[in-house]
C-alpha cells in the first residue's frame, strides 16, 4: 500500500528571466502569496505620479516667474510688448507728429502723445495697438494775436506717464534782439501745469501762471509727487505737490549768478535740482542731503530714472571723467558713462563706461573693475538677464555681464541700439530685401538664433523702442518720420 500523505510533485526550475514567487501553505492547505510586489508597484506608481505632478508644478513655477520677469521688464523704460508673433505695422503716427511727442504708454495700454495744434498743444491718449484716439485733454490755448514786435514761443510742453500723466507747458512772448544774431528778450510767459487721470484724462489738479509771475523751469513726477523748480528772484525755489493738488513741502535755493541756468532731475525717490554754480541733493520730504558744485562747462545729464551724469563735454579728451551723482552718493569714473536702452537690475551696481572711447569696461557697485573689452562701446546696450547685449562690431553680441566673456554673436543684424520685450531681442536685418525694402528680425536673446522675421514698409530704414513702444521710422532716426508702430498681429 502506498503511503497516502506522500504526493508526486513535479519539479520545474524556474527561469531566470521570470521568478517565481514563493508560496506558502497555511493549516488550511490553501497557498499564500506576499503581496509585497503588488504593493511596490503601487508604490512606483505613486513615486511616478507625484515625480510627474512636481515636474508640472515645478514647470508652473518657473513659467510663474518667467511671467512675473517678463511683466516687470515690461514696465521698465526702453522695452516694447512682447512679441508673439511676427512684427507687423500696427498704425501711423499723425501728420505732424513725430517720435520725439511720444511720451509713455499707461499701465491700461495707453499711448500718451503731445500734439501740436493750431489753438496750442494738448495731450492725447491713443490706443497703443489701434492708434485709435481715447482722451485727448488741450494744455494751453495760443495767444492769438501777440503784440507788435515780438515773437511768440509755444512748445508742444513736456509730460511724465505713471500712475497719472504730468504735463507742464510755457508760452514765452520776447522782443527781438536789436542786433542780427541776439537772442530774443523774454517780456512776458504764462504757463500751465496740469495732472491727469492715465485712464480717462480728467484734470486731477492744475497750476498756472501768467504775465510777469514767475514761471516753472521744469517738473518731475517722483512717485506720488509732482515736483517742480521755478526761477524767483536770484533764487530757484523747488516745491512739491501730491497728484491730487495737496502742497507737500517748498524749498528755495541759493543761485550765485543772477538768471543763471537751472536744473531739475529725479534721482529715485529723491530729486537733484539747482542753479547756477551749485546743485542740490533732495529727499522725498524736501530736505537738503548735500550739495555739489555745478561748474560753468559741465553737463548735468539724466542717466535713467535713479542717476545724472556730470561731464564737462568741452574738452576733447576723451578720457575726461564723469561724476555719477544718485541719491546715495556719488562716484567718479574715467571717460563716458555708456547710455543704456535698458538695464532691468539683474547685476545690482553695474555700470558700463568707455575710458577712451572705444574701450568698454565694467565697474560693480563699489567701482571696482570687473573686466573690460577692447571694443563695444556703443550706446543703447541692453542688460538684461544678467548679459550684456551690444549692437556693435558688425552685428550683436552677448556678454556675461559679470565677466565680459562672449556667450553668443550674430552677424544677420545690423548695428544699432538694442532693442527687448524681455524674451526678444529685435534688430535690422543687414542687408535689404530683393525688392529694397528692410527685414526685421527677432531673436532668441537666450542663443542668438532668429525665431521671427517679417518685412518692413516700404521706406522704413530704422526701429527702436520709443515711449514703450517698437516703432519704424522712414528716417536714420528714430525722430525722423513718418513714423509707424509695430506689433504682433495679435496684441
Amino acid at each position: 500500500m502506498g503511503n497516502p500523505s506522500r504526493k508526486d510533485v513535479e519539479v520545474v526550475e524556474a527561469a531566470v528571466e521570470a521568478p517565481v514567487a514563493q508560496t506558502t501553505t497555511g493549516a488550511s492547505g490553501r497557498g499564500w502569496r506576499p503581496r509585497r510586489p503588488r504593493r511596490l508597484a503601487a508604490v512606483l506608481a505613486l513615486v511616478v505620479t507625484l515625480g510627474v505632478a512636481g515636474a508640472v508644478v515645478g514647470q508652473l513655477v518657473v513659467d510663474a516667474r518667467e511671467r512675473a520677469r517678463l511683466d516687470a521688464v515690461a514696465r521698465l523704460p526702453g522695452a516694447v510688448p512682447l512679441l508673439d508673433g511676427p512684427p507687423e505695422a500696427l498704425w501711423t503716427l499723425p501728420d505732424g507728429v513725430t517720435t520725439a511727442d511720444l511720451v509713455g504708454t499707461t499701465a491700461g495700454g495707453a499711448l500718451v502723445v503731445t500734439e501740436p495744434g493750431p489753438g496750442g498743444p494738448a495731450a492725447v491718449a491713443r490706443a497703443a495697438t489701434t492708434g485709435e484716439v481715447r482722451w485727448r485733454v488741450p494744455l494751453l490755448d495760443a495767444t492769438s494775436a501777440p503784440p507788435a514786435g515780438t515773437v511768440l514761443d509755444l512748445p508742444p510742453g513736456r509730460c511724465d506717464v505713471g500712475d497719472v500723466v504730468v504735463c507742464l507747458v510755457v508760452e514765452t512772448v520776447s522782443t527781438l534782439g536789436a542786433d542780427e544774431g541776439d537772442a530774443p528778450v523774454p517780456v512776458s510767459a504764462r504757463s500751465r501745469l496740469v495732472v491727469l487721470d492715465a485712464d480717462d484724462g480728467t484734470v486731477l489738479a492744475e497750476r498756472t501762471t501768467s504775465g510777469t509771475d514767475p514761471v516753472p523751469a521744469a517738473s518731475e513726477l517722483v512717485g506720488d509727487l509732482v515736483v517742480t523748480s521755478t526761477p524767483v528772484d536770484g533764487a530757484l525755489r523747488v516745491d512739491a505737490f501730491t497728484t491730487d493738488g495737496a502742497a507737500a513741502w517748498d524749498a528755495s535755493l541759493p543761485s550765485s549768478t543772477a538768471g543763471a541756468r537751472t536744473f531739475l532731475a529725479r534721482l529715485d525717490d529723491h530729486v537733484l535740482a539747482g542753479a547756477g554754480d551749485q546743485l542740490t541733493v533732495l529727499d522725498h520730504a524736501g530736505a537738503a542731503v548735500r550739495t555739489l558744485p555745478f561748474g560753468e562747462n559741465v553737463l548735468a545729464l539724466p542717466h535713467g530714472d535713479d542717476a545724472v551724469l556730470l561731464r564737462d563735454y568741452t574738452r576733447p579728451d576723451v578720457s575726461t571723467p564723469t561724476t555719477v551723482v544718485r541719491a546715495d552718493g556719488e562716484q567718479l569714473v574715467d571717460g563716458a558713462v555708456v547710455e543704456l536702452a535698458l538695464d532691468d537690475g539683474s547685476v545690482p551696481g553695474l555700470l558700463l563706461t568707455s575710458p577712451d572711447g572705444t574701450q568698454l569696461t565694467a565697474l560693480d557697485a563699489a567701482g571696482d573693475e570687473l573686466w573690460s573689452r577692447d571694443s563695444g562701446a556703443a550706446s543703447g546696450l541692453t542688460v538684461l538677464g544678467g548679459r550684456v547685449y551690444s549692437g556693435t562690431g558688425g552685428g550683436m553680441v552677448a556678454l556675461d555681464a559679470r565677466t565680459g566673456a562672449d556667450v553668443w554673436r550674430s552677424d544677420q543684424v545690423r548695428e544699432g541700439p538694442v532693442v527687448t520685450d524681455g524674451a526678444h531681442l529685435v534688430a535690422m536685418g543687414l542687408r535689404p530685401l530683393a525688392d529694397g525694402r528692410r527685414e526685421v528680425l527677432v531673436l532668441d536673446r537666450s542663443d542668438g538664433a532668429v525665431v521671427r522675421r517679417a518685412p518692413l514698409p516700404a521706406g522704413v530704414q530704422d526701429v527702436a523702442a520709443v515711449a514703450g513702444l517698437l516703432v519704424a521710422t522712414a528716417g536714420d532716426g528714430p525722430a525722423d518720420g513718418p513714423a509707424t508702430v509695430l506689433g504682433s498681429g495679435s496684441r
